[in-house]
């Protein structure tokens, strides 16, 4: 058993606008995968509320929620397909095996359903597969924002900008903070997505991203309809530009063939030598759903959201996607 729902819903408000929903949940596993250690039994009580907001051209969705972890004493491995959790700690008063982490996500969307701005604190994922090799949502919710922009039925941009917990303290706020808890060096994430989406069978994207560091927000990477790579040259060539393309061929509505290439760090006048300072990364796999049973909420999402449910704001909360691949 790894998980068990026992109070699954109950609804404060619930209309056409509003809709507010608090949950209680409890979930065991015998073998978590989840960490590097073998027999690790853990037990997670969450208690979360699911609020929705939908009026005109606004859509408003928040998660926030309280986890309470019994048994995992090491931290959550970082190989495993599992999204990572978000801050955990042990709190003052807490057991020797306990620790607890809260969540507090949000996203607003102004638009229609294809083409919207956001603000969001929320998941992050480019690319096919269940983990994308451009943006996996491995990695826990970050602040961002961006836009979608559908310029006609086949072709579609998007731009985002956000910030990541990079991990790293910064060491001249030390004497600032008497408890050690110093502030982290900041790191930003910035990136564009064409998709080309000739007929219903094919897409085609590509996309780019930079990560930057030891600043707040480069103005130059605000711009959504430029590449990157030339500016990180104008910059000094201090950042990370990671480019990448990938393929879909939808078979069926519930099979979809793909592949992805990614190329980090390129340096053009080194790319054929043997001692180069480039790194490639490919993938390429199968998403099969309704292997058993027909379920059209199983539907294989486009660039341009499943097609059962493509007018829906609202994607699930994070952590809870259950695509099969």
């Amino acid at each position: 058993m790894k998980f068990l729902v026992f109070i699954i819903v109950y609804t404060l408000l619930q209309s056409q606008e509003l809709e507010i929903t608090p949950r209680l949940t409890y979930g065991y596993e015998s073998n978590s995968e989840e960490y590097h250690l073998e027999d690790v039994k853990t037990h997670d009580f969450e208690v979360d509320v699911l609020g929705r907001y939908s009026r005109g051209k606004l859509n408003i969705q928040t998660y926030l929620a309280y986890h309470f972890l019994q048994g995992p004493i090491h931290n959550q491995s970082q190989f495993t397909p599992v999204q990572g959790l978000h801050w955990v700690r042990k709190d003052p008063g807490l057991g020797e095996n306990q620790k607890n982490y809260y969540v507090s996500d949000m996203q607003v969307q102004y638009g229609d359903s294809s083409s919207y701005i956001y603000l969001n604190k929320w998941n992050k994922h480019w690319g096919p597969g269940v983990r994308s090799l451009t943006v996996s949502n491995k990695i826990p919710t970050f602040p961002y924002f961006g836009l979608t922009w559908s310029l006609n039925e086949q072709i579609r941009l998007e731009y985002f900008h956000g910030q990541l917990r990079s991990g790293i303290v910064d060491s001249s706020y030390l004497n600032y903070f008497a408890s050690g808890k110093s502030p982290q060096i900041m790191r930003n994430i910035a990136g564009h997505r064409l998709d080309w989406q000739p007929n219903k069978k094919w897409n085609l994207g590509i996309s780019e991203l930079v990560i930057y560091a030891n600043r707040s927000l480069e103005m130059a990477y605000l711009l959504p309809f430029i590449p990157f790579f030339p500016i990180q040259n104008y910059l000094n060539d201090t950042d990370n530009i990671v480019m990448s393309a990938d393929v879909q061929y939808f078979y069926q509505n519930n099979i979809r063939i793909y592949g992805a290439f990614l190329m980090d760090e390129w340096s053009p006048p080194y790319t054929l030598e043997k001692d180069n300072h480039n790194w490639f990364g490919w993938q390429t796999g199968i998403d099969w759903n309704n292997i058993y049973l027909e379920k059209g909420s199983n539907t294989l999402s486009t660039p341009w959201g499943n097609s059962d449910n493509k007018d829906d704001p609202f994607p699930k909360p994070p952590g809870t996607d259950t695509q099969i691949s």
